[in-house]
């Protein structure tokens, strides 16, 4: 029984070793995700910088809009 107890160590250490490494991954792409939706500036293009080009009365989001619509 003892015999194979340093083999089934190392690949339990392996095992751990993997796991620790995909949940640092998971965590790093998470993060990236969070900043990039946090800061839209970073983004080279987005919507919202499209939305920028255009006088206010073009904004069709009320939320873009500048002024108030007119009715």
């Amino acid at each position: 029984m003892l015999r194979g107890l340093p083999g089934l160590l190392l690949l339990l250490l392996l095992l751990l070793l993997l796991v620790v490494l995909l949940v640092v991954v998971v965590v790093w792409l998470l993060a990236r995700l969070v900043t990039v939706l946090l800061h839209p500036s970073m983004v080279h293009f987005t919507v919202q910088n499209r939305f920028d080009m255009l006088p206010p009365e073009e904004h069709k989001h009320a939320s873009v809009r500048a002024t108030p619509r007119k009715t």
